[in-house]
């Protein structure tokens, strides 16, 4: 960014397997180790259309930004993940809002 600070970037796309247009989801996404426990977990919502079969862009992102004086935030939760290729992303919708108003709740 302009004070020359690292980030890491997150951006969940979603494909709709319905065939209804969905208007808005809430979803949990969790980072995991490579031991399988959650290092970071967020919750968060899109209101993007997705029509059947489509999958959403990349205009919904997450940014953790480093910063060199405070250790243990997001990014430095994050970095050896990203750095060495290992945990994973384990993305879950929790509710689905469809055109004409029908909503889901998950889990």
């Amino acid at each position: 960014d302009k004070y020359s600070r690292k980030s890491i970037r997150f951006m969940p796309k979603f494909t709709n397997q319905s065939d209804k247009n969905i208007i808005a989801l809430k979803f949990t996404t969790k980072f995991l180790d490579p031991f399988g426990d959650v290092t970071l977990e967020i919750k968060g919502d899109s209101e993007e259309r997705i029509h059947p079969g489509k999958t959403s862009t990349a205009n919904l992102f997450y940014v953790f930004k480093d910063n060199k004086f405070i250790d243990g935030e997001n990014y430095d939760k994050l970095l050896s993940m990203v750095t060495n290729g290992t945990g994973a992303i384990k993305t879950s919708a929790t509710a689905i809002v469809f055109e004409g108003g029908e909503v889901i709740k998950l889990q």
